[in-house]
């Protein structure tokens, strides 16, 4: 008997050795996290999908710090690359960035992959995730782009004329503009459209686009912008014009600042290609949250995008997301 309880107190020695050598549990490990979107001026977009992240870390009990820079501006792709070396350098566990052209992303992917570090890219979908070795959390801008052009030919029954301001030479201004060309090329194709000059996704720049758009070709129908910095611009310009109401605006992304456009009377903008920022930032705390729990994480998640007008904005946005104010600036 004695020999039998000896036994037992060995093994209870060796099961609480072997417990007290096992990692430590998620759950108690703070996580930092760098984060670079390509611009934190005149968009709320960015900041919304910080937002949409640190709510959801925080709703998972995930002890989440989150370093945010941008570089100062969309087209300014080596400092971008130096913020992402220098959050290496600070030793953080994940990264997550939105390169400021899909050309830009390639060295900044192969910088996290040397360091070890996990790397979340969006918010496009790119074509190879797995050779990149980046965790692709996005939207498939060449789908939605098609989708405007889709909506565009409904919109004006392919009666234009319609205007295009352009963001920067790339796969993004590609995506989400030569595809609505693409399409309205099919549907309607006695359709006249006129593009603009690029505008590197500057907000000022798009207000004099939009200005030499519609002095140059008066009889434009709709003005799409393929991003709510572009279209902050073309509003202005139509605002200064006397044209608000008369020539149609669409968007692409549908940030709150968009969306309050709606409101005006008469209205400054139609709708737009609604995109999530927050859904990101939401599901990049999941994933962050699971592989720390030892789980394996997808390599590509998509966020779908979709068409919306301005009577179906509040039936499709969140009402955090529709009553946006942002009490930080970084």
């Amino acid at each position: 008997m004695k020999k039998f309880s000896l036994i037992i107190v060995l093994l209870l020695v060796a099961v609480l050795f072997v417990a007290a050598c096992q990692p430590k549990a998620a759950a108690g490990k703070k996580v930092v996290l760098g984060y670079s979107p390509p611009t934190l001026e005149m968009t709320d977009f960015y900041k919304w999908g910080q937002e949409g992240l640190e709510r959801k870390a925080a709703e998972l009990g995930l002890d989440l710090e989150v370093i945010t820079k941008a570089p100062s501006t969309h087209a300014a792709a080596e400092e971008q690359l130096k913020i992402i070396e220098d959050f290496i350098t600070q030793g953080v566990d994940y990264i997550w960035t939105v390169p400021v052209s899909v050309e830009a992303g390639d060295p900044i992917f192969a910088a996290a992959y040397k360091a070890g570090i996990p790397i979340f890219v969006g918010h496009a979908l790119y074509e190879n995730p797995d050779e990149l070795h980046i965790i692709n959390v996005g939207t498939d801008f060449l789908k939605t782009g098609t989708d405007v052009g889709t909506f565009i030919a409904q919109e004006l029954n392919c009666e234009g004329p319609v205007g295009i301001i352009r963001g920067a030479a790339g796969q993004y201004d590609t995506w989400r503009v030569q595809s609505a060309i693409d399409e309205l090329a099919v549907k309607c194709p006695n359709m006249k459209v006129y593009t603009s000059n690029y505008t590197d996704w500057v907000t000022e720049n798009g207000l004099n686009e939009a200005k030499t758009m519609v002095t140059d070709h008066p009889d434009v129908k709709l003005i799409y912008n393929p991003s709510s910095t572009l279209t902050m611009g073309t509003v202005q310009a139509l605002d200064e014009l006397g044209l608000t109401g008369k020539i149609k605006v669409l968007d692409y992304d549908l940030i709150p600042t968009v969306q309050a456009m709606c409101k005006q009377d008469p209205p400054a903008v139609i709708g737009g290609l609604a995109m999530f920022p927050y859904k990101y930032g939401e599901v990049i705390a999941q994933l962050i949250a699971d592989k720390e729990a030892g789980k394996t994480i997808p390599t590509v998640t998509e966020v779908p995008g979709v068409v919306v007008t301005c009577d179906k904005i509040a039936s499709t946005f969140a009402d955090w997301y529709l009553n946006a104010e942002f009490k930080y600036v970084k």
